[in-house]
């Protein structure tokens, strides 16, 4: 008995086939059966079409296909025996499975390292707002404090507003509005008199003046002023004295804003760190 082991082979059990075929068509047929580990799925025989059956039954858990081949169909001793071992095909499943892990594992690093770097170039993206707004904060406080230092170096002005010409100009305009008041002062009664002109357009009221004798050593004899008016003078005249004539027209700019806006007084005054 003669008996061969190889590798599992299709066409290698194909020649088998081909060479029992070659021996039944020259008239002396050989028998055969066929094994499947060690479950006979083909009876001994010499009856070709059955060699194919054995494929009906492989399955993944199929090891090795055993064939013996007899000299003659009355032979049960000697004969051949022909032994293909089956690959195991598991660990190739599992090899495919772990490739496919491997696979998904790259594919979720990769998007995650992605994930990272777009996270990444976001905050730097957010850094750099940050730094611009930063530096612009930066350079209007740079502009505040420049301010502030030439404000301390020319107390009579407030930026380029000159405080004595607005002082001036409320002077002028209570005297506009109070023009008998220079009658009773000696040498302003001509001055009087222009502002009383320029007050009618040129047209001179004919009413009577009252003469009144002025004497300048009585203080009871000099005009009075109103309280409202008081007021007008202490700051033009405090205006005058801490400012110079272009921060004086800066400072009038000013107040004609907060005028129209109110709303910004507190937050002039918090800056200057003035008490409300």
């Amino acid at each position: 008995m003669a008996k061969i082991i190889e590798a599992y082979n299709p066409q290698k059990i194909e020649i088998i086939k081909r060479m029992l075929e070659k021996q039944s068509s020259k008239g002396s047929p050989l028998a055969y059966e066929i094994f499947v580990d060690n479950f006979k799925v083909v009876m001994k025989t010499t009856d070709m079409s059955e060699f194919d059956s054995y494929e009906d039954v492989m399955t993944n858990e199929t090891k090795f296909i055993r064939i013996n081949v007899y000299n003659s169909p009355s032979e049960t001793i000697s004969h051949t025996k022909y032994v293909f071992e089956v690959e195991e095909k598991k660990p190739e499943v599992n090899r495919s499975l772990g490739e496919v892990t491997d696979i998904n594992t790259k594919i979720k690093e990769s998007i995650a390292v992605e994930r990272e770097r777009w996270d990444r170039d976001q905050l730097i993206k957010e850094l750099d707002r940050t730094k611009l707004e930063l530096q612009e904060a930066e350079e209007y406080i740079d502009e505040l404090s420049g301010q502030l230092e030439k404000a301390k170096l020319k107390p009579n002005h407030f930026g380029k507003l000159d405080l004595g010409s607005l002082a001036g100009s409320a002077i002028e305009g209570v005297m506009r509005r109070n023009p008998q008041w220079l009658t009773k002062v000696p040498g302003l009664e001509g001055l009087a008199g222009v502002i009383v002109d320029e007050n009618t357009n040129g047209k001179r009221i004919d009413s009577p003046i009252e003469e009144t004798e002025v004497t300048l050593s009585k203080k009871t004899d000099a005009p009075s002023l109103t309280d409202e008016e008081k007021s007008y003078l202490e700051f033009g005249k405090q205006v005058a004295e801490n400012f110079e004539d272009e921060e004086i027209t800066l400072l009038a700019k000013i107040i004609n804003q907060l005028g129209k806006d109110t709303s910004q007084l507190k937050t002039v005054a918090e800056l200057l760190n003035a008490q409300m």
